[in-house]
């Protein structure tokens, strides 16, 4: 490892704390078929998911803070993320990149009234990796929680959300070598006096 990743072990608790919270949450039934009761485990399993992309946008953006402390220029947010992460299978977008507009998404969609600046990457982001969004509140649309889980987990991790860390750290290492490197490589030419 380049450098300390101080962040990955609490990271990586909380994630685990919320994946049991999850399990925890699909175990219980509801005995009678009580539409109330149903939204409401939909809702709590979406925030639960929701808390743990969150977790993942802290450890994307202490990256990426880590990654300024190792350039002689300010890097941007976009430009890191697109850097050394994987492409989700047939799209332009990084792995990186739809985890934290994921948790953008769930942070703020409740406010969306409309597509406009403050919003309008995330949307193209989750868009373009296949995950349906609607602003208008009366359409119906596949629940983005179940989607994105779909694109990032791979079915044989089944429900561990521990299993979206791996790769966001495999980018914070790369990322942080590629810095690393360049500072190691520089040599400043000598002038004539």
């Amino acid at each position: 490892m380049i450098m300390n990743d101080w962040r990955i072990s609490y990271i990586e608790q909380i994630i685990n704390h919320l994946g049991n919270t999850l399990d925890e949450i699909y175990e219980t039934t509801t005995e009678e078929i009580d539409v109330n009761r149903v939204l409401e485990k939909e809702r709590i399993i979406e925030n639960v998911i929701g808390m743990v992309f969150v977790t993942c946008q802290i450890y994307i953006s202490g990256t990426i803070s880590d990654a300024n402390l190792f350039s002689q220029q300010k890097l941007g947010k976009r430009e890191l993320m697109r850097n050394n992460s994987e492409l989700i299978p047939g799209t332009s977008i990084t792995y990186v990149e739809l985890c934290d507009a994921y948790a953008n998404y769930y942070k703020h969609n409740e406010e969306w009234k409309i597509i406009d600046k403050w919003n309008f990457d995330t949307i193209q982001t989750l868009e373009s990796a296949g995950i349906n969004i609607s602003l208008d509140r009366n359409e119906m649309v596949e629940v983005p929680c179940t989607r994105i889980l779909e694109i990032l987990l791979p079915i044989e991790k089944g429900n561990d959300l521990s299993a979206l860390l791996p790769p966001i750290s495999d980018w914070r290492n790369r990322t942080l070598s590629k810095l690393i490197e360049n500072i190691n490589s520089y040599r400043p030419t000598r002038g004539c006096s």
